[in-house]
């Protein structure tokens, strides 16, 4: 799973939307930063939480409070990203089905 941000002031300006989507080697590089950021963060968080509650049953609390949080933000951007965060919590109920089929992510 990959989480990445958009550049809105693409070189193309404001209201080009090609020029924003338009893949560059530092954009990617750029992307990939900010991923590697997240992935530190919720490597930090996990650790804090795994230390804090040591027993896993625990920690669907803090699972479904990150999943609220990020409804909350799906919601600021209208209803299409309320209907993008839908088909993410769909998604993710197939991984995890999967998940418990393999034994792999």
């Amino acid at each position: 799973m990959s989480v990445r941000g958009g550049n809105e002031s693409a070189a193309g300006g404001p209201h080009d939307d090609t020029a924003r989507f338009q893949s560059t080697p530092e954009r990617e590089q750029q992307s990939m930063i900010r991923d590697d950021d997240l992935k530190e963060t919720l490597d930090r968080a996990s650790s804090e939480i795994a230390e804090i509650q040591s027993n896993p049953r625990a920690w669907l609390t803090w699972v479904i409070y990150l999943l609220d949080r990020l409804e909350a933000e799906a919601t600021k951007g209208g209803p299409a990203d309320k209907d993008s965060y839908m088909e993410m919590l769909s998604a993710l109920q197939d991984t995890i089905r999967n998940k418990d089929r393999t034994g792999g992510w």
